[in-house]
């Protein structure tokens, strides 16, 4: 498989208060999926990087599969999102995504 990254970075302004400084980000520009992100503090220092390891194809559209998260700070701390079905245009009932309705427990 041969792919095609674009490197993006993005910069929080100075006068906002983030607790990200920095986003520097890898996108396939055949799939358009990003591929990596890094995150960065405002001092510069590595945070996280999120890199996905799996992408399928599911009705003509790709989508990553297979996600990891990794926590830089933390040794050995990773969390992993594996996608193993997706439904597209189901229908979603009115309110399901309203406020109160997803403060239940």
């Amino acid at each position: 498989m041969n792919i095609v990254l674009e490197s993006l970075e993005a910069k929080a302004a100075k006068q906002i208060d983030v607790l990200m400084g920095k986003r520097s980000r890898w996108v396939d520009k055949d799939k358009f999926i990003g591929m990596k992100v890094e995150f960065y503090a405002k001092s510069r220092k590595l945070l996280k990087v999120l890199t996905v390891e799996d992408i399928k194809s599911f009705k003509n559209r790709y989508y990553p599969t297979k996600v990891m998260m990794e926590d830089k700070l933390r040794k050995n701390s990773k969390t992993e999102m594996i996608i193993k079905s997706i439904e597209f245009d189901i229908l979603i009932p009115r309110g399901t995504f309203t406020e109160r309705n997803l403060m239940r427990r």
